[in-house]
């Protein structure tokens, strides 16, 4: 079992507040109908990932593989050392 945040979609959001992402950004979010932010994965209130925003720029796998199908992410040469350590440490 893993346990992670599940963070509101506001100006109270903890990704802005922390400054993960800008106020444009936050807007451009909500504007797209984000409620919600798993894994930095941002969704909207029937829970799929919305299209556009800051998920364009996440390299992290989406919460669910059915909320965009056609998502696919590579991995590049410079992150298989890290991967393999995760991997070992069972992070």
């Amino acid at each position: 079992m893993r346990l992670v945040g599940v963070g509101q979609m506001d100006q109270a959001a903890q990704v802005y507040v922390d400054g993960f992402v800008s106020r444009e950004e936050l807007f451009e979010n909500e504007t797209a109908g984000a409620v919600g932010e798993l894994i930095g994965w941002a969704f909207d209130a029937e829970g799929r990932v919305i299209d556009g925003g800051t998920n364009n720029r996440l390299t992290a796998s989406p919460c669910s593989s059915r909320s965009r199908p056609d998502h696919r992410r590579r991995v590049g040469p410079a992150k298989v050392a890290a991967i393999k350590a995760a991997l070992k440490g069972a992070c």
